[in-house]
């Protein structure tokens, strides 16, 4: 994680307050102050130290539910400016995507995904085993179908939300690190200021992109955003002579480069669903998700329950009590991954298992982002639920949410992650 300095003083007021160091929240930051806004980020521990700096990378057009496609296709070409915008090299590259199967049956989400994304003339394509063998020559002999698409990239977690950081910085914004949010105060249902442990901050707009502690900052205002915690699990690879750059999927695992030599991977199956309070809270929200993807992950009871059911009941706020989430990764996923990966790319036997790490995912019923007003709380934007995609569509999500508060005609149609579709 690269360390970001906040600002010496809390200012009285401003026209924004974003909630949140992600990089949805250091995004929103950036374009605001680029388009003249008075800003105040507030993060109560660092800046891209939960989920935006613990997630696997993929900068992914393929495969994206097609409502957020446009969202995608927008971030994309923002990625393609970063290093202008930030004056960083985030590690972004367009390195390309290929999923690997044994049998054509592996890539029926891509095949159909293809179809279901038709209108946008997208390049993903499937492809047969002359171009693999072009592609990746040295992979085992019976993944034999694939698909591939030029568009994907990857870039490095830890780097990208301190670069946009330090720009919205220079664009004017005021980062308020290590200042935790305690209130949200309104004044006949219009924002009025913020409370933070460093003092009121007086403004006009509040941006809530807290990732997975947003649904506990709307509670207290007492909107319900249902959104759960799902534990996800990575791991770093030692470096590996001559292998592609370029993003790999199979059944089992998926893989990208990394710019110090090494690579991150996890399981395909990467994540862990720790039942909690909301999980109860939000059952029947979350019915059909649970059917349908959560009834094949792992479920599991943990002192993590205990924790959220008590929080605050010592008179400690939450957000001071717990500044960056950091859960505990799951070995045996990246154990498994390994074997496979070794499996089918030999040249990766003698490469250990460098380290382990895990982060919360904010997932939604309908697996898209809520990015909204909210009816009844005039100047109030949410930007969260990003389900895992939160990385790749961060920059577009920012810009997104400058225009909603400024006024403007919104870059990407907003509709499709208004909130009251939960209702």
């Amino acid at each position: 994680m690269v360390d970001v300095a906040g600002d010496d003083k809390v200012p009285d007021r401003c026209d924004v307050v974003v909630i949140g160091g992600g990089i949805v929240g250091v995004s929103a930051a950036f374009f605001l102050a680029r388009q003249g806004a008075s800003v105040v980020l507030c993060e109560k521990g660092a800046i891209g130290a939960e989920q935006s700096g613990r997630n696997q990378g993929w900068v992914r057009i393929s495969a994206r539910p097609v409502p957020e496609l446009p969202l995608a296709l927008h971030s994309l070409s923002i990625w393609e400016q970063l290093q202008d915008l930030t004056s960083a090299d985030v590690g972004y590259r367009r390195s390309g995507l290929v999923a690997l199967g044994r049998s054509p049956k592996d890539l029926d989400d891509n095949a159909k995904w293809i179809s279901a994304a038709s209108s946008f003339k997208l390049d993903g394509r499937m492809i047969g085993q002359a171009e693999l063998d072009r592609l990746l020559p040295a992979r085992a002999p019976d993944l034999k179908y694939g698909f591939h698409s030029s568009l994907d990239g990857h870039a490095e977690p830890q780097l990208v939300a301190p670069a946009i950081a330090k720009a919205a910085r220079r664009a004017g914004a005021v980062l308020n690190i290590g200042c935790a949010v305690e209130s949200i105060r309104l004044n006949g249902g219009r924002i009025e200021a913020v409370g933070t442990e460093q003092g009121e901050i007086a403004c006009k707009h509040v941006v809530i992109a807290a990732g997975a502690w947003s649904t506990l900052l709307c509670r207290k205002l007492g909107i319900s955003l249902p959104q759960l915690k799902v534990r996800s699990s990575a791991m770093k690879i030692e470096p590996v002579a001559d292998f592609p750059d370029i993003n790999i999927g199979t059944p089992d695992y998926i893989i990208r480069s990394r710019i110090d030599g090494g690579f991150t991977a996890s399981n395909r199956i990467n994540h862990v669903v720790d039942i909690l309070p909301d999980s109860f809270r939000f059952l029947t929200r979350f019915g059909e998700l649970i059917r349908r993807r959560f009834s094949k992950l792992p479920m599991r009871i943990n002192g993590r329950f205990f924790h959220e059911f008590r929080a605050g009941a010592n008179g400690v706020s939450p957000y001071v009590a717990e500044r960056i989430l950091s859960p505990v990764p799951v070995p045996a996923l990246s154990i498994a991954a390994k074997r496979d990966l070794d499996r089918d790319f030999p040249q990766f036997g003698a490469a250990k298992i460098a380290s382990n790490w895990a982060g919360y995912v904010d997932v939604t019923p309908d697996e898209l982002p809520v990015i909204s007003g909210v009816d009844g709380y005039d100047g109030l934007v949410l930007a969260t639920g990003f389900s895992g995609h939160g990385f790749a569509v961060g920059p577009a999500a920012g810009a997104l949410v400058s225009d909603m508060v400024l006024g403007k005609e919104p870059t990407v149609d907003p509709t499709p992650f208004r909130l009251s579709r939960f209702r």
